[in-house]
């Protein structure tokens, strides 16, 4: 049976972090294909992804470097909403 990859925290972090770099790399080509609704709802999911490794991350960094890790994914949460109403409105 396989192991699954979710269970480990450093695995969880690696596979969410992968999907954030390909999310990335297709929304532009998304965008030009299918319409810039399409590119920035992609967009929106890899900036969420991005911040869910951010808080995931804030039990195991050390102490003077969680206040700009907790700011980083307070900011990708607001790009990542804004990203989502562009795309409501531009689909």
């Amino acid at each position: 049976m396989l192991k699954n990859p979710f269970e480990d925290p450093a695995q969880r972090r690696r596979l969410i972090g992968y999907g954030f770099v390909g999310a990335m790399v297709v929304a532009p080509f998304l965008g030009l294909l299918l319409g810039p609704g399409v590119g920035l709802l992609v967009m929106a999911v890899a900036l969420a992804a991005t911040s869910f490794v951010a808080f995931d991350l804030l039990s195991s960094i050390p102490t003077e470097r969680r206040v700009r890790v907790k700011r980083l994914g307070i900011v990708c949460v607001v790009l990542a909403v804004l990203c989502l109403i562009a795309a409501i409105v531009f689909w």
